[in-house]
C-alpha cells in the first residue's frame, strides 16, 4: 500500500512488546520470524514490517528510553516534516496487564509539545503531523453512510464534524503546540473531517472503507504549514480496484478458510439478534444473541485473576447478527457454529474491561440507556443470566429503585457498596454514552471478546436461546 509511518495502537500490545517488536523487525535475531506459537501459515518467513511503527509515549518503566522511534523527519523541497506516532494513555487499562508490563504510557500532549519544541530547536523542523491512535465520533441526524460501525447511529458523511463527540480528543488537540496542524486519528473506528483550535482531525473509519487524502500546503521559507485540507474517499466508489491487492486478498482468503470454517460450537435453535430480525427483541430491550454474548463475557471475567466479575453488560449495537440453525457458511452440519459465524456475530475486536462501580453508579448508568442517543429512543444493554431488573417508561429515572440484582433476583444491590462489572472498553470509555461506566473504577484489561465468546458456544454446546427474563418492563 505504500505505508511508510504508524503510530502504535493498544491492539499492537495485545501480545505483548516482545510482540509489536516481532512485527517490526521480523526476524532480526535470525530464524525465520514467524509468530513463536503460530508460525508462519503462509508457509513464508517473515522479515518484518517495511514501514516503520512510531510510539512516541510509550517508554520501558523507569527510563526515558521509548520501546520505537518517536518521530520519523521526511522533506518536502526545503522544508522538513515530522511525524508523531503514540497511542493514548490510557492503553494499559484496556490491554491485558501483562501485555504492558514494564512499560509506561506518558500523557499525550506533554509527550507531543515536548518533541515538537526539541526538534524546532535542535533540527529545524517546523512542520508537524501527529498520528495518533485516540479518536471519536460524529452524532449525526441522519445515517448516510452504510457499514459496520460501532453503534447504530454512527454512519454520517465521512467528510464532516457534525456534533463531535470526543472529548478525549478535543482536549488533546486543543491542548497541542500550535505548530501541530494535523492530527491523523483513530481508535474509535469513525470517520470525520474536523478542524479543532486551527487543527485539522481526521479519520478513515475502519475496514479499510476509507482512505484519507490529505493536501499541505507549505511555506518554503519558514517551513511551517500554512493550510492543510482533506478529503476521505469511499474505497468502493472512488478508488480503482487494484490488480496486485486482489491477488494478496484471494491467496489469504484461500489459506485462511480451514481457521474461517473451524466449528467452534452448536446451538439447538435461531439465537436472534434485533440486527438480523427486529422481532428477535422483546418489549424490555433484551435480545437472545447479546444475552449470549454477556454471558460468555461474564464467565471470562468471573475468576479473580480476569477481573472476578459478579455482572457482565453487552451494548446492543455491538450485536452485529444472530446465529442461524440452518445457516451453512463453510461446509459444516445444521447448527454447527463456525468462527466466522461467530465474527460475523462480534466483528470490532475489543476486549473485555471489569471495573468497580457502587451500586448507585449501576443505576445511573442502567439509567442512561433511556433517552439515548436521543429523545424517545433507548439503547438496552445486554445482562448476563444473573442480573434482573424493572424498568418503567413513565417519569424518570426509569430503572425502578430497589429492583436491580444480581443474583437473579434473590437479593438487590446495595447503593453503596461496590461491585466488579464487566463490559467492554468502548463501554468502559463511555461509549453509546454509558459516561457513568468511565468514572468507575480499577479497570482491569481482558481478553478480546470474541475469543471469550468463542470459548464460550464450545464449552456450553449446544447452546439454547435463552429466556428473556432479565430485564422486565413495567409500562
Amino acid at each position: 500500500m505504500g505505508l511508510d509511518v504508524s503510530g502504535v495502537g493498544n491492539h499492537e500490545f495485545d501480545e505483548g512488546v516482545g510482540e509489536l517488536l516481532r512485527m517490526q523487525f521480523g526476524n532480526q535475531n535470525g530464524g525465520t520470524g514467524c509468530h513463536p506459537v503460530d508460525g508462519c501459515q503462509d508457509g513464508t518467513p517473515f522479515g518484518g514490517s517495511i514501514f516503520q511503527y512510531l510510539a512516541a509515549n510509550v517508554f520501558y518503566a523507569g527510563t526515558d528510553d521509548t520501546i520505537l522511534p518517536p518521530h520519523e523527519i521526511r522533506e518536502a523541497g526545503n522544508a522538513k516534516i515530522a511525524f508523531i506516532g503514540l497511542t493514548f494513555e490510557a492503553t494499559p487499562t484496556v490491554v491485558t496487564p501483562s501485555a504492558v508490563a514494564g512499560l509506561e504510557f506518558r500523557p499525550e500532549v506533554m509527550t507531543i509539545n515536548a518533541l515538537v519544541d526539541q526538534l524546532r530547536r535542535e533540527q529545524g523542523v517546523n512542520a508537524f503531523v501527529v498520528l495518533l491512535h485516540q479518536g471519536g465520533a460524529q452524532r449525526p441526524p441522519a445515517p448516510v453512510f452504510p457499514g459496520p460501525a460501532d453503534q447504530p447511529d454512527a454512519y454520517t458523511d465521512v467528510n464532516k464534524c457534525v456534533n463531535f463527540n470526543g472529548p478525549e480528543m478535543e482536549a488533546i488537540a486543543n491542548g497541542l503546540d500550535p505548530h501541530v496542524r494535523v492530527i491523523v486519528s483513530a481508535h474509535t473506528h469513525q470517520p470525520y473531517i474536523c478542524t479543532m483550535r486551527g487543527k485539522l482531525v481526521t479519520s478513515a473509519a475502519s475496514f479499510g472503507r476509507l482512505v484519507t487524502d490529505i493536501d499541505l500546503t507549505i511555506d518554503g521559507r519558514a517551513g511551517d504549514i500554512v493550510a492543510a485540507t482533506a478529503r476521505n474517499q469511499i474505497v468502493t466508489q472512488d478508488v480503482p480496484q487494484d490488480a496486485d491487492a486482489k491477488a494478496i486478498l484471494d491467496k489469504y482468503t484461500t489459506l485462511s478458510a480451514p481457521l474461517v470454517n473451524r466449528v467452534i460450537g452448536s446451538i439447538t435453535a435461531d439465537i436472534r439478534s434485533a440486527r438480523d430480525n427486529p422481532s428477535g427483541q422483546n418489549a424490555a430491550g433484551e435480545q437472545p444473541m447479546g444475552d449470549v454474548i454477556a454471558d460468555a463475557m461474564l464467565e471470562a471475567t468471573a475468576p479473580t485473576d480476569f477481573g472476578g466479575a459478579v455482572a457482565a453488560f453487552m451494548n446492543s449495537g455491538g450485536v452485529r447478527a444472530g446465529l442461524l440453525y440452518n445457516q451453512i457458511s463453510g461446509g459444516e452440519q445444521a447448527g454447527e457454529v463456525t468462527y466466522a459465524e461467530a465474527f460475523t456475530v462480534q466483528p470490532f475486536g475489543n476486549t473485555l474491561v471489569v471495573k468497580t462501580c457502587t451500586g448507585q453508579q449501576i443505576y445511573d448508568v442502567l439509567n442512561q440507556q433511556f433517552n439515548n442517543p436521543s429523545a424517545g429512543s433507548n439503547r438496552i444493554m445486554l445482562p448476563s443470566a444473573n442480573v434482573r431488573y424493572q424498568w418503567t417508561t413513565v417519569g424518570g429515572p426509569h430503572v425502578v429503585d430497589g429492583t436491580v440484582s444480581f443474583d437473579g433476583g434473590a437479593t438487590f444491590i446495595d447503593k453503596a457498596a461496590t461491585y466488579r462489572v464487566a463490559m467492554n472498553n468502548f463501554m468502559a470509555d463511555g461509549g453509546d454514552n454509558y459516561t457513568v461506566f468511565r468514572s468507575c473504577t480499577d479497570a482491569l484489561g481482558g481478553e478480546v471478546d470474541l475469543d471469550a465468546f468463542a470459548r464460550y458456544l464450545g464449552a456450553h454446546s449446544p447452546v439454547a436461546p435463552p429466556a428473556l427474563n432479565r430485564i422486565t418492563r413495567m409500562g
